[in-house]
């Protein structure tokens, strides 16, 4: 078993973490020997944002180095990564206005995502759109969920995107009344939160929209209407 993380005992152990504002993060990792600390890597740059990405990024390195496979091809290629699609995806910024377009659904996703955001985006406003995935899942997740947004400055949820299951009388709209934030708002339709966005969002602000289902839609329309 071969461990990773912050923890002063991994046996690949992250520092000097920096979050770059709008250019990814950067930091050191360094192999845990009995007597001392050897170093594997320094200053690596990766060009996506989150301290989720820092860990997988690590998780790549120490089974490269565990396994005896050479880094010096691995590293660049990671410094060189840009994402994948709908994570993270960064769709265009049109009159300032940054519009990102995320696959999250999961509690801890959903968290992870709006802290990558936090962190590349430090001071801007952030404008949450989350689409619940499932009536089973949001139901089930529901106490992980109302705590989810704390570091999005505005949070709109749309009705539930059922996907497979069948339609119920359960909404979404709980979830928004349970949460202890200053501006979390219910708008069911996709359309009209796209209304609301166009009538509210100002340049600086950072626009993510997280959703399994369908409201990237809601992405494009904004990008369109601001383009």
């Amino acid at each position: 078993c071969i461990t990773f993380g912050t923890s002063p005992n991994s046996d690949y152990k992250i520092e000097n973490v920096v979050h770059n504002p709008e250019s990814g993060t950067t930091f050191d990792l360094r192999s845990h020997d009995i007597e001392t600390t050897i170093p594997i890597i320094n200053q690596l740059s990766l060009s996506i944002p989150g301290i989720h990405n820092v860990f997988n990024a690590a998780a790549v390195i120490a089974t490269l180095n565990t396994i005896g496979l050479p880094l010096a091809d691995a590293i660049p290629a990671l410094e060189r990564f840009e994402g994948t699609g709908r994570r993270f995806d960064i769709i265009g910024a049109p009159n300032g206005i940054t519009i990102i377009d995320d696959y999250a659904h999961h509690p801890t996703e959903i968290q992870a995502t709006i802290s990558a955001a936090r962190n590349q985006f430090p001071d801007n406003d952030i404008w949450t759109v989350w689409q619940p995935h499932t009536y089973s899942r949001t139901r089930e997740l529901f106490n992980d969920f109302i705590t989810s947004f704390n570091k999005s400055n505005h949070v709109i949820v749309t009705e539930i995107f059922a996907s497979r299951e069948k339609e119920e009388s359960f909404s979404s709209v709980k979830i928004v009344e349970s949460m202890d934030h200053p501006d979390a708002q219910f708008i069911a339709e996709l359309g009209n939160v796209s209304t609301y966005l166009k009538n509210n969002l100002k340049s600086g602000d950072v626009l993510l929209v997280l959703s399994a289902g369908d409201a990237n839609k809601i992405s494009k329309d904004v990008l369109d209407y601001f383009n």
